[in-house]
Protein backbone atom coordinates (compact mmCIF):
# COMPACT_ATOMS: atom_id res chain seq x y z
CA UNK A 1 0.00 0.00 0.00
CA UNK A 2 2.83 2.35 0.89
CA UNK A 3 4.50 1.70 -2.50
CA UNK A 4 1.30 2.56 -4.33
CA UNK A 5 0.99 5.91 -2.55
CA UNK A 6 4.63 6.76 -3.25
CA UNK A 7 4.24 5.83 -6.92
CA UNK A 8 1.12 8.02 -7.27
CA UNK A 9 2.86 10.98 -5.62
CA UNK A 10 5.91 10.56 -7.86
CA UNK A 11 3.79 10.47 -11.00
CA UNK A 12 1.84 13.51 -9.86
CA UNK A 13 4.97 15.51 -9.16
CA UNK A 14 6.62 14.53 -12.45
CA UNK A 15 3.48 15.48 -14.40
CA UNK A 16 3.25 18.95 -12.84
CA UNK A 17 6.32 20.35 -14.60
CA UNK A 18 5.13 19.63 -18.15
CA UNK A 19 2.74 22.59 -18.49
CA UNK A 20 3.43 24.87 -21.41
CA UNK A 21 6.11 22.76 -23.08
CA UNK A 22 3.78 21.51 -25.81
CA UNK A 23 1.95 24.81 -26.32
CA UNK A 24 2.22 26.23 -29.83
CA UNK A 25 3.49 29.74 -30.36
CA UNK A 26 0.68 32.23 -30.91
CA UNK A 27 0.14 33.50 -34.42
CA UNK A 28 1.57 30.48 -36.20
CA UNK A 29 -0.68 27.95 -37.93
CA UNK A 30 0.08 25.06 -40.18
CA UNK A 31 -2.08 23.66 -42.98
CA UNK A 32 -3.84 21.17 -40.73
CA UNK A 33 -4.97 23.78 -38.20
CA UNK A 34 -5.54 26.74 -40.52
CA UNK A 35 -8.83 28.55 -40.03
CA UNK A 36 -11.05 28.58 -43.10
CA UNK A 37 -14.07 30.83 -43.48
CA UNK A 38 -17.15 28.81 -44.41
CA UNK A 39 -20.34 30.45 -45.66
CA UNK A 40 -23.20 27.93 -45.53
CA UNK A 41 -26.14 28.42 -47.88
CA UNK A 42 -29.59 27.08 -47.00
CA UNK A 43 -30.90 24.61 -49.60
CA UNK A 44 -34.60 24.48 -50.32
CA UNK A 45 -36.15 21.03 -50.63
CA UNK A 46 -36.60 21.48 -54.39
CA UNK A 47 -32.86 22.29 -54.78
CA UNK A 48 -31.65 19.18 -52.89
CA UNK A 49 -29.66 16.91 -55.28
CA UNK A 50 -31.61 13.82 -56.32
CA UNK A 51 -28.53 11.52 -56.32
CA UNK A 52 -27.99 11.55 -52.55
CA UNK A 53 -29.60 8.52 -50.86
CA UNK A 54 -31.42 8.99 -47.55
CA UNK A 55 -34.37 7.57 -45.61
CA UNK A 56 -37.32 9.58 -44.38
CA UNK A 57 -38.06 13.22 -45.14
CA UNK A 58 -35.50 16.00 -45.45
CA UNK A 59 -35.81 18.27 -42.44
CA UNK A 60 -33.11 20.82 -43.26
CA UNK A 61 -30.17 21.05 -45.66
CA UNK A 62 -27.18 23.35 -46.08
CA UNK A 63 -24.43 23.57 -48.69
CA UNK A 64 -20.94 24.93 -48.09
CA UNK A 65 -17.48 24.95 -49.66
CA UNK A 66 -14.14 24.67 -47.89
CA UNK A 67 -10.57 23.62 -48.73
CA UNK A 68 -11.60 20.01 -49.33
CA UNK A 69 -14.43 20.85 -51.78
CA UNK A 70 -18.21 21.21 -51.88
CA UNK A 71 -20.29 19.66 -49.10
CA UNK A 72 -23.95 19.22 -48.25
CA UNK A 73 -25.09 18.84 -44.65
CA UNK A 74 -28.65 17.66 -44.10
CA UNK A 75 -30.89 16.15 -41.48
CA UNK A 76 -33.62 13.68 -42.33
CA UNK A 77 -36.42 12.47 -40.14
CA UNK A 78 -38.06 9.06 -40.32
CA UNK A 79 -41.33 8.22 -38.62
CA UNK A 80 -41.11 5.65 -35.82
CA UNK A 81 -41.81 2.07 -36.83
CA UNK A 82 -44.73 0.20 -35.36
CA UNK A 83 -43.49 -2.46 -32.94
CA UNK A 84 -44.08 -6.08 -33.88
CA UNK A 85 -46.07 -8.27 -31.53
CA UNK A 86 -43.87 -10.64 -29.47
CA UNK A 87 -45.20 -13.70 -31.34
CA UNK A 88 -43.80 -12.38 -34.68
CA UNK A 89 -40.44 -11.64 -33.11
CA UNK A 90 -40.12 -15.17 -31.73
CA UNK A 91 -41.02 -16.76 -35.12
CA UNK A 92 -37.79 -15.53 -36.65
CA UNK A 93 -35.59 -17.21 -34.03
Amino acid sequence: MRHLIIACLALGLLGCGSEGKNDKKEGKTDEKTAVVEVNPVYLKKKDFPAGIPFRGKIHESWQYTDNSGDHIFFTAEEAPMKPKPPAEIMKGR
